[in-house]
């Protein structure tokens, strides 16, 4: 594994410097091959703290913890990025972190993902909507991180799937597995309940929307640019 920055020829725009804690290493060896073919980014792998000058840092969450005495410092002279298990995407928010990579992910979607934040950079008047992704358990932006109830999820699923489309009350109770001459209230909660989830995770700018259409169902709109599990078919 190669350990320091990568060599590169005089550029007229300064490279962002992306910082990784080479943990395990296998993982730093990945991105460093990866971007060694991308010019934006000068890349420097670090065997173990403490975490040097840099515009973007990479860590695993599980050594978030290490890191908490430096993390006024960090969080106002660095974007953090956690990578890990799902169950560590709320604490690495709480702890500061811009974005949080699920396992397993790749250093294309790494890349990907400091271009869409990077973005706005060419234009900062310019709002930008957060990308959305969601599992069972929860849903997450860069922004914050909400858990989901079984029910929620469901109906987020179906909705997603059918974005933009009007979904009837009768689909979406089959999808909760209720009656709806029983249980259309419990509906209404749940949905509710979405909405609020959404607005939480997401730019006030740019909120996915859940409209209801009295007499026939609801619809999900806005939600251009989000990430549905690799499940919804």
């Amino acid at each position: 594994m190669r350990v320091g920055s990568k060599r590169h020829d005089t550029h007229s725009h300064r490279e962002k410097r992306l910082c990784l804690l080479a943990d395990p290493p296998e993982t730093a060896e990945r991105v460093q091959d990866y971007f060694e073919r991308v010019d934006d980014y000068d890349v420097l792998i670090v065997p173990e703290g403490p975490l040097p000058e840099a515009d973007w840092s990479v860590v695993p969450a599980d050594r978030l913890p290490d890191l908490e005495e430096a993390r006024p410092r960090l969080v106002q002279r660095t974007r953090l990025i956690a990578f890990g298990s799902a169950e560590l995407l709320t604490p690495a928010f709480l702890f500061g972190c811009w974005d949080f990579l699920k396992d397993p992910w790749s250093p294309e979607e790494l890349y990907l993902r400091l271009r869409r934040v990077a973005a706005p950079e060419s234009n900062p008047d310019r709002p930008i909507a957060d990308t959305l992704e969601f599992d069972a358990e929860m849903i997450w932006s860069s922004r914050h991180a909400v858990d989901l109830r079984p029910a929620e999820y469901r109906l987020l699923e179906v909705l997603v799937h059918r974005a933009g489309e009007i979904v009837s009350r009768e689909e979406l109770n089959v999808a909760l597995s209720r009656s709806l001459a029983e249980h259309s209230r419990s509906l209404d909660m749940n949905i509710s309940n979405l909405r609020r989830k959404l607005r939480v995770v997401t730019a006030p700018e740019f909120p996915p929307r859940i409209e209801v259409e009295r007499g026939r169902g609801y619809r999900l709109v806005g939600w251009e640019g989000a990430t549905s599990p690799s499940n919804v078919k």
